[in-house]
This record gives structure tokens, C-alpha cells and sequence, in this order.
């Protein structure tokens, strides 16, 4: 009877890891342990990235990744050296920056139009 209760304690304790985490989850925390699938990437427009950042190899965290966060809040791990991460961190690099002068060109137009009388 102890052997059943340890069993069902140990399953249950299981369930509870895995419903925190999510199936399959790559990272535990904000550390990812692993690499999501190629393919996991390829299905993700550009637009969909809400944001991401890049881990080092540092504490428990065991691998250098990118780890991206979609809009709808979807990790996932990726390597670093794919050539399929390094293009769309580019592509995102781009996106920002575009942001970036986009603002600042408003910001500008505003300022001169204020001396336009």
C-alpha cells in the first residue's frame, strides 16, 4: 500500500511540473535547457515576435540561446548559430531601428512645424 501511495504521490508531482512548464516546454524559468524545433521558427511570421533576448552560457543555464517570446506569449529556444535565427534577428534588428527613425522623424517634423506660423 506505501508503494501505491509513493507512485501516486510521484505522478501526481509529475502532472503539477508539467502543467506549470506547458508540454514540451523548452526553458524553465527564463533559461532554456534546449532547442526548440527548426521548424518551430519557420512557422512564426516576423510580426508575431513580441520580443527576445540572448542567453549566455551562465548559472543554469547550460546552452547559449535566443530565446523569442511571441505576441500570444510562446517561448521559444532557439541556437544562435542557425542561419534561420541569424536572419530573422536581423530582420528584427531592422524593425527596430525602422521604429526607431520613424519616431524620430515625427519628432522632428513636430518640432519645425511648431516654427511654421
Amino acid at each position: 500500500m506505501k508503494i501505491s501511495v509513493v507512485a501516486f504521490s510521484a505522478a501526481l508531482l509529475a502532472v503539477a511540473l508539467v502543467g506549470i512548464n506547458g508540454v514540451g516546454a523548452q526553458s524553465r524559468g527564463s533559461c532554456c535547457l534546449n532547442y526548440s524545433k527548426g521548424s518551430d521558427l519557420k512557422k512564426i511570421p516576423l510580426n508575431a515576435i513580441k520580443e527576445y533576448r540572448i542567453q549566455e552560457v551562465t548559472g543554469n543555464c547550460h546552452i547559449q540561446a535566443v530565446l523569442f517570446v511571441t505576441v500570444k506569449g510562446q517561448r521559444i529556444c532557439a541556437n544562435p548559430r542557425a542561419k534561420n535565427v541569424k536572419r530573422l534577428l536581423k530582420n528584427l534588428r531592422k524593425r527596430k531601428n525602422k521604429t526607431q527613425d520613424s519616431r524620430r522623424g515625427r519628432r522632428e517634423t513636430m518640432i519645425q512645424s511648431d516654427y511654421e506660423y
